[in-house]
């Protein structure tokens, strides 16, 4: 990748050799040679691990980050084409011993995994040898979320499309080694525990803030750039512009200010007087009056408040 803000190095050895383990132990090799990369949270994780971020043993760091925290794996590729053919891997392929089908059809009548807003979902039982991590679990589910709404000519395309440079890391496979890809920008704000805004292309950009915040140990970085996209993201809130690709694919009624978490925002970042202002006669909020009784005291909705209005105020009297 010449003359790139990406650099690629082959992962540490140790590492490279747990991914291979759980890649050929799912027989989901095959699909990373089909012009097919993770990137995201888990290629995150591996950076942390890979460049010494932490000090937690990768292995560890791995079977926590799919068993006690839920994560997953987002898989990119070139095109809708090289979507089907990984798709029909996965349902056609080695890859169909280890789908789980009770997970797979609980949510969608055939083996074909669940299509959600911007992916397909499939759940792969891992059979692993991590007793040590999962004293009472000889058997694990890995979650796989193959994207299908957004390609990329190029792994760097991909991850200049990420709303935080934190996200921009990215694992390919090349012949039997796993590389890993990422901005430098990457590694310094997370070793700096910071939030870094790359653009406000994408309408979840507030609950993914709220998501990196609180359950991600990071703070936003407080910068110029940052402050400036924030304000054009609340005009685009209050406008509703917003890219096709969202528009075509997100329910109308997710795109309301309470839906996409503006309020929680606000609490986690103060917003400025002056980007308030923006958002007055845009939502309200429950009107609440103290009521005491011989128990204590309980709140009883009397009426509305504007939100911004009553946060401009409240912000004043401090």
């Amino acid at each position: 990748m010449s003359n790139s803000s990406i650099t690629s190095e082959p992962l540490d050895q140790h590492i490279n050799e747990i991914l291979i383990s759980l890649f050929k132990e799912i027989n989901f090799i095959d699909v990373f040679r089909n012009n097919a990369w993770m990137a995201g949270g888990f290629p995150r994780l591996i950076g942390s691990c890979n460049f010494k971020l932490n000090n937690i043993d990768p292995l560890k760091a791995i079977t926590d980050y799919f068993f006690k925290n839920n994560g997953d794996i987002d898989i990119f590729t070139i095109s809708k084409e090289n979507f089907d053919n990984c798709s029909y891997e996965i349902i056609n392929g080695r890859c169909k011993s280890n789908l789980n089908r009770n997970l797979n059809t609980s949510f969608y009548q055939n083996i074909d995994g669940y299509t959600n807003i911007f992916s397909k979902t499939f759940w792969f039982d891992w059979f692993n040898n991590t007793k040590e991590y999962n004293q009472n679990i000889n058997k694990q589910i890995v979650r796989i979320q193959l994207v299908n709404k957004f390609f990329y000519n190029t792994i760097e395309d991909n991850l200049n499309s990420f709303d935080f440079t934190n996200c921009k890391y990215a694992i390919s496979l090349k012949e039997n080694s796993f590389y890993i890809h990422y901005d430098k920008d990457a590694l310094r704000f997370d070793k700096e525990k910071k939030l870094n805004i790359a653009h406000c292309n994408s309408p979840l950009l507030a609950k993914r803030i709220i998501k990196y915040i609180k359950n991600k140990d990071l703070e936003l970085y407080k910068s110029k750039r940052n402050s400036e996209i924030l304000k054009e993201y609340y005009c685009k809130l209050i406008t509703n512009n917003w890219e096709k690709v969202f528009v075509d694919n997100m329910p109308n009624t997710n795109f309301g200010l309470e839906s996409l978490g503006i309020n929680k925002l606000e609490r986690l970042i103060d917003m400025p007087q002056e980007d308030l202002v923006l958002f007055i006669g845009k939502l309200s909020i429950p009107a609440l009056e103290k009521i005491s009784h011989g128990y204590g005291h309980y709140y009883e909705v009397i009426g509305e408040h504007d939100w911004a209005t009553k946060l401009i105020v409240d912000k004043s009297n401090v």
